[in-house]
């Protein structure tokens, strides 16, 4: 009856720890541009481009094992926080790992990050195929070109 008491107890420990608030706060916050998206819905999350093309002025690496299917590419300015794929892994992973104890350290790293990411401004490539839905987006630094 001992063991069971202190075995419900360590359960119970490790359950309470590991709830990864910090992969939470990453993922929670900011926008993100999915594949499939529609043009217009592009365009209500970043706002009007600044620039917009074909993909023959398109000259970005990336594109280029899809540059038959490119249609059109809008470059647009975004002031804000702009989630990537793997956004919130790396806590979870840790968190994992320790059983929740990092979750000390991951909270305030994760949210002074997400302030100073939400306060940048980032260049957002996004390439359209023939029916102006999304194939593929970039995000780079506007200062980086």
């Amino acid at each position: 009856m001992k063991i069971n008491l202190y075995l419900c107890t360590l359960l119970l420990c490790c359950n309470m720890t590991t709830g990864c608030v910090s992969a939470w706060m990453t993922t929670g916050t900011g926008v993100r541009i999915n594949d499939g998206m529609e043009r217009s819905e592009v365009h209500k999350i970043l706002g009007s481009p600044v620039s917009t093309g074909d993909s023959k002025d398109f000259k970005s690496r990336s594109y280029t094992y899809k540059a038959e299917e490119i249609r059109l590419v809008d470059v647009h300015l975004y002031k804000g926080k702009v989630n990537t794929v793997d956004e919130g892994s790396g806590q979870a992973i840790m968190n994992a790992l320790t059983l929740g104890t990092a979750e000390v350290i991951m909270i305030p790293m994760t949210a002074a990050e997400i302030a100073i990411r939400s306060s940048t401004s980032h260049k957002i490539s996004v390439a359209y195929d023939d029916n102006l839905r999304v194939i593929d987006s970039i995000v780079t630094d506007p200062d980086k070109d």
